[in-house]
């Protein structure tokens, strides 16, 4: 990717001529090369897990935790780099917190994923910054609302999600349906007809129908349709005339 972004991935303002952002880009690379974070809704609350990559024996246990707790009923999941993880997490803790000192309750979750997409989209705006490293999963509970999950990915983008995982980027869900049907149809028929009465007359016609019906549908926002027709006709006409 280096040599497609030379001189265009020097800073997160710069667009490419085909409209990329490769910092941007790179960001995202940095949550597919991490390991997997998964938020599940369930009827009273809301599970994380994340896959924990022990690279080193050397690494204390319980150590670079990538789930936090941010208020008393959100949680937190990231993917990415975890130091830029921190960083979002006390942002995060810093917004919850000063919405309770203002109004005198809980913030709600769709809020609190604005106010923190808001400030990880500042990260890509100018050139003196680079975008966050990471992506992560909030997740609450309130009796009015239910569970609810919001994800943020490095461009600034808060959406409902349920997982973010390696090799992949915001929509982290693939669902491939393949299905295909073929029909074929022959249809022959031989027509032959000889009268004599000082007269003969041969007609032979052979008509020859072949129709091949091929459709090949993939859900993955692929179609390929193929219709071939095959029409063959012959007609033998000979008069004989004998006196």
């Amino acid at each position: 990717m280096s040599s497609i972004g030379t001189g265009y991935d020097l800073s997160a303002s710069t667009f490419s001529p085909d409209g990329r952002v490769f910092q941007v880009e790179y960001a995202m690379k940095a949550v597919e090369n991490s390991s997997t974070a998964i938020a599940i809704r369930c009827k009273d609350g809301v599970v994380f897990g994340v896959e924990k990559l022990v690279l080193s024996k050397l690494y204390e246990q319980g150590s670079n935790k990538r789930i936090f707790n941010i208020d008393r009923h959100v949680g937190m999941a990231v993917a990415g780099l975890l130091a830029d993880a921190r960083s979002l997490s006390e942002v995060a803790r810093e917004e919850a917190s000063s919405f309770r000192s203002n109004y005198g309750h809980d913030i709600p979750l769709k809020h609190l994923s604005d106010r923190v997409a808001m400030y990880v989209h500042a990260y890509t705006l100018y050139s003196a910054v680079r975008p966050f490293g990471c992506s992560f999963i909030l997740g609450s509970y309130d009796k009015d609302d239910g569970p609810q999950l919001y994800m943020v990915d490095p461009s600034g983008i808060s959406h409902v999600s349920t997982h973010t995982h390696a090799r992949t980027h915001a929509r982290m869900h693939t669902h491939t349906h393949t299905h295909t049907h073929t029909h074929r149809e022959t249809h022959t028929e031989t027509h032959t007809h000889t009268h004599t009465e000082r007269h003969a007359r041969t007609h032979t016609h052979t008509h020859t129908h072949t129709h091949t019906h091929t459709h090949t549908h993939t859900h993955a926002r692929m179609h390929t349709h193929t219709h071939t027709h095959t029409h063959t006709q012959r007609d033998t006409h000979r008069d004989t005339h004998a006196c």
